[in-house]
């Protein structure tokens, strides 16, 4: 296996890498591991509703980025204190190696003093206040070519942030989403403080060398990555994808479809809608037939959000590699 370290100043950067590797190629026969790590970030799962699964008026206020990865899974909170790790290999099974990747960070976590343990969801575990508590998910995705297993592993990550921003915004009814399992959780640090985000990248890459795995040689198509990155980080993609749902609260009731808002009353009188309307349109409550103060207060200021951040597009060249050194 060979691998890659990589930095990204946004996690999309990276889901549009893997997605241009799996489809574009080239992979190497023995399969290819990106390690990589991203500022704070919510990344939703390919299935998945936003509002039902994160805080999301608060996510552009704290500059916290909203991603829709193109894998299955669950809902993840992001941040400098996470590694990730993205093993994309030939072949069109993503689970038949992913017991081996695990493996590989698992025997390393074992070598420093943690007992981690890996269950039949492919989340990994380790003996935390109260019981065992999750410290890596998992999520796949395959192309009739190559697939993609990767995961988190939470070493010194903002638990309080994670905690807070994924809550949902609002219970959602009829949702054909896809929800989140629920765990209890921790970091390595609250364990044992043996690792820490800056002194884990030096020591997995000589654990990695001494398995005889190598530093990747080969150069990806920058200009694809970068084209897969506009789009998705589109509000057709992040926003656009998410599941028919409904909302009901007390007097209010709505229905959303791809994001958009397709049907609103309000004690029991159907508002007219002269078209759908995004549900985190600024002027949302401009745009209804109703009570402007209703609309601002109870749905306006709930489901709005910044969902596509500004970015430097000439910046995405910079994707970082530093294949066999530390991020």
């Amino acid at each position: 296996m060979e691998y890659a370290l990589l930095e990204s100043s946004h996690p999309t950067q990276i889901l549009a890498l893997e997605d241009t590797l799996m489809r574009d190629g080239p992979l190497p026969q023995g399969g290819l591991l990106l390690l990589w790590s991203s500022p704070p970030s919510v990344a939703l799962g390919r299935f998945q509703n936003p509002w039902a699964q994160c805080l999301v008026p608060a996510l552009a206020p704290a500059g916290i980025h909203l991603a829709r990865r193109p894998s299955g899974g669950g809902c993840v909170f992001l941040d400098e204190g996470n590694v990730n790790f993205s093993f994309l290999s030939p072949g069109t099974d993503p689970r038949a190696k992913s017991k081996r990747h695990l493996e590989i960070v698992g025997h390393f976590l074992r070598a420093h003093g943690y007992a981690a343990e890996i269950n039949k969801r492919d989340d990994m575990l380790i003996q935390g206040p109260g019981g065992l508590c999750k410290i890596s998910g998992s999520a796949f995705k395959q192309t009739r070519a190559s697939n993609l297993h990767h995961f988190s592993l939470l070493i010194d990550s903002d638990l309080e942030a994670l905690r807070y921003y994924l809550r949902p915004t609002i219970k959602s009814r009829e949702d054909r989403s896809i929800p989140s399992v629920r765990s209890r959780v921790t970091t390595l640090r609250r364990v044992a403080p043996r690792l820490c985000r800056h002194s884990f990248w030096p020591k997995f890459r000589e654990y990695l060398k001494t398995k005889g795995h190598r530093p990747w040689k080969g150069i990806p198509d920058v200009d694809r990555a970068q084209g897969k990155t506009r789009e998705l980080m589109g509000w057709e993609w992040v926003i656009g994808e998410t599941p028919a749902f409904n909302y009901g609260e007390g007097d209010i009731f709505f229905s959303s479809r791809k994001g958009m808002l397709t049907g609103v009353s309000l004690k029991g009188q159907v508002l007219k809608l002269d078209s759908p309307l995004p549900l985190d349109a600024p002027t949302l409550e401009e745009a209804l037939k109703g009570p402007p103060n209703f609309w601002s207060q109870k749905i306006g200021s709930t489901l709005r959000i910044n969902s596509t951040a500004n970015l430097d597009w000439d910046s995405l060249e910079g994707l970082s590699w530093r294949s066999g050194q530390g991020c």
